[in-house]
């Protein structure tokens, strides 16, 4: 079992020593630890958006009382008459008793136990008092009460006021403006298409001159040298003789 679950009420239990009446003779209210208390628990609402609680004097004296009881009898319980000794007109109260060492680790061990944790978030909640004795073995008992009273009651609510509204947009005049009256120029001529125009015909190419003169005579041959009229006619007679 962990160290933090042992702080937790509902399991953990403090059995007095013989020598437990000089503890409780030197026990001693410890206002710091108390203001500490409060701090986380107000650090845990916030961080969770949830409104911070007030320090009620009246529940801070009641838990003092207790946690010297607890001290005092050096175990761990829960207030019987917590409902008559309030006197102011509550509608709801609730209350966490533990004892540690320290206050960080007393704090832990309520947040890590569902029932302590749910009346340090209770979002119906709006006051607390917180009560720490330290003994003489340097244990600190502590007591917190929470209370809603019936009427409410006032809050130092942490978180954030909401952004201011926006501006309201300026005024919609009830007559309108008249639209300029448009213009209404003649729409431009449909374009035509152009005549389909005829290709002229190409003038036929001019036909040639021809001439009517008849073509000249051939020439003469050249009239046969001796020479070869000499071989010709041997060739004549070579032939009749055959």
């Amino acid at each position: 079992m962990s160290r933090a679950a042992r702080l937790v009420v509902a399991v953990f239990v403090a059995i007095a020593a013989l020598a437990g009446g000089v503890f409780a003779a030197s026990a001693a209210t410890d206002g710091p630890a108390e203001a500490d208390f409060v701090g986380r628990i107000n650090d845990a609402r916030s961080s969770r958006g949830i409104g911070a609680l007030s320090v009620d004097s009246e529940l801070t004296g009641i838990a003092r009382r207790w946690s010297q009881r607890m001290a005092d009898a050096q175990s761990l319980s829960h207030n019987p008459n917590l409902a008559r000794e309030v006197t102011q007109d509550w509608e709801k109260l609730a209350e966490n008793v533990g004892l540690g060492s320290n206050v960080a680790g007393i704090h832990d061990a309520f947040m890590n136990s569902s029932a302590h944790r749910a009346n340090i978030l209770d979002t119906s909640l709006t006051h607390v008092g917180v009560g720490v004795v330290v003994d003489g073995s340097g244990q600190l008992w502590v007591t917190e009460v929470f209370m809603r009273l019936r009427s409410g009651g006032a809050s130092t609510a942490t978180t954030p006021p909401p952004p201011p509204p926006a501006p309201a947009p300026a005024p919609v005049p009830t007559t309108a403006r008249p639209r300029p009256t448009p213009t209404t120029a003649p729409p431009p001529p449909a374009p035509t298409e152009p005549a389909p125009t005829t290709p002229e015909a190409a003038p036929e190419p001019a036909p040639e001159a021809v001439t009517t003169e008849p073509p000249p005579a051939p020439a003469a041959p050249p009239a046969p040298s001796p020479r070869l009229v000499l071989v010709l006619d041997g060739l004549v007679a070579l032939d009749r003789g055959r």
